[in-house]
């Protein structure tokens, strides 16, 4: 009998450099110990075991504590660690809080490559745009996190060749349902935490729009941060922005006197990034910085001040 289909992998390849390459898994090692390691990498399997994503939720929770004998607040503590340092996403589709990562996705995407079949990925929590989305990949609607869906009948195949199906995990899925990988989940929202490296840069520009007119038609509410805070994600994933760089052009954008005027939102700021970084570095106007912004007295607040010992970690 033949080896049925699945979407999970049986094993994930793993960089050989995984504790030197990344510094945010060398903070992790340092604040968690190997508790923290063992639990990212447990929760790597269970993705990857899965496919390219898990739902996080309290029985998953237990599932981990009961796995790991580890306590349930150091769970928490790490799990909200590598959510804010990026190394995990948390999307909320529909009241279930998904687990998974541009990262991951991009390591399954390389996996299932060698089936040589198309494999289904739902676009509410699909990541990658279409440049970085392979062929075999197909971004289907979304159906529902179930797998038991019995309204649908698995023996009830279309014979036509004009409209051939293609079965996914017992759902029926017609042809004209396929759409391209959307740039960004339509339905979803990437959950950024208040002190994610994301939300402090939008805190940023928000502090800029309303010191210059208190008025400004800014976000106000975390939810309504995450909007902004995905382009800066985009930065950091798409335009392979380090966030010592944005730190930097951020700081040159909201300091300088014509900029700041026009830089009134972080999908402005990352059109014009390029144009910053060059200015930033001093060609053709006076270099500016945390340490030299101006020739007027400087004293940076509270927010550049995490943006910049954030840059230097």
């Amino acid at each position: 009998m033949a080896r049925p289909k699945k979407d999970g992998l049986l094993y994930f390849s793993f960089d050989t450099d995984f504790f030197y390459a990344d510094n945010r898994i060398k903070a992790l090692r340092a604040r968690y110990g190997s508790d923290g390691l063992i639990f990212y990498i447990y929760l790597l399997t269970e993705i990857y075991r899965n496919g390219y994503y898990i739902v996080w939720n309290e029985d998953s929770e237990d599932n981990a504590l009961a796995d790991l004998n580890f306590s349930d607040g150091l769970i928490k503590q790490v799990m909200e660690f590598l959510v804010n340092r990026s190394l995990l996403l948390r999307i909320l589709v529909n009241s279930d809080t998904i687990i998974t990562s541009p990262g991951i996705q991009k390591r399954f995407q390389e996996a299932v490559k060698t089936l040589k079949r198309d494999i289904y990925v739902y676009e509410d929590i699909w990541l990658l745009n279409n440049e970085e989305t392979v062929p075999c990949i197909k971004v289907t609607k979304k159906y529902g996190f179930s797998e038991k869906n019995e309204s649908k009948s698995e023996k009830n195949e279309s014979k036509s060749e004009k409209n051939p199906t293609k079965e996914i995990k017992g759902n029926e899925i017609n042809n004209k349902d396929i759409v391209e990988p959307p740039a960004e989940p339509k339905s979803a929202t990437l959950s950024f935490a208040t002190d994610s490296f994301e939300i402090m840069c939008v805190d940023r520009i928000i502090q800029s729009c309303l010191e210059i007119l208190p008025n400004s038609k800014v976000p106000r509410t975390l939810e309504d941060k995450q909007k902004w805070a995905i382009e800066i994600d985009r930065m950091k994933r798409i335009d392979n922005r380090s966030e010592a760089e944005i730190t930097q052009v951020l700081d040159f954008a909201v300091s300088d006197l014509f900029w700041r005027a026009h830089i009134r939102s972080t999908k402005k700021f990352r059109e014009k990034f390029e144009t910053l970084f060059i200015q930033s570095k001093g060609v053709g106007k006076k270099k500016t910085g945390f340490n030299n912004c101006d020739s007027r007295d400087y004293n940076m607040s509270d927010l550049e001040k995490q943006l910049l010992e954030r840059s230097k970690a």
